[in-house]
């Protein structure tokens, strides 16, 4: 059975081809919607990238693919589940799934939540990591630039 090691949101992740490691740009754990809010369950454009890591239970014996999602809940309400992928540990001792998301669906200011999932071998679906993403509404005012001069 897949071991869940980690689990991230941020902007983009890039895979050195060579040695295999993990660069994580732009680690997302909130969003300041400045202005007014869109609509309740509209996506606002905000590109990131969920990207998890995941490594055999027995590091020297392969093992059978699972699928894998995630699912986004909102702080009010909404669930938004996303199609399956495969963790596939048949070749590889470990193995990364990244998920592109183009926009998040909005349900209002508050605490979202990532839900990285795999199915198990009956068939439900087990939560193996929580990702949280704080929505916050801000006012353009205080974020512009002060001319005031003291």
């Amino acid at each position: 059975m897949p071991r869940h090691i980690w689990s991230v949101l941020c902007r983009k992740a890039l895979v050195d081809k060579d040695t295999g490691t993990t660069t994580l740009l732009e680690v997302v754990e909130g969003i300041n919607i400045a202005g007014e809010s869109p609509p309740i369950g509209t996506a606002f454009k905000f590109p990131v990238e969920l990207i998890t890591l995941w490594m055999r239970s027995e590091i020297d014996f392969a093992e059978e693919p699972q699928a894998c999602r995630a699912v986004l809940s909102g702080p009010t309400s909404g669930i938004h589940t996303t199609p399956e992928s495969t963790i596939d540990l048949a070749v590889s001792p470990r193995f990364r799934w990244t998920l592109r998301i183009g926009g998040i669906p909005y349900f209002g200011v508050g605490v979202y939540e990532f839900e990285v999932q795999r199915r198990a071998p009956g068939g439900d679906w087990l939560t193996d990591a929580r990702i949280p993403l704080h929505v916050v509404r801000v006012n353009v005012e205080e974020n512009a630039p002060s001319n005031a001069t003291p």
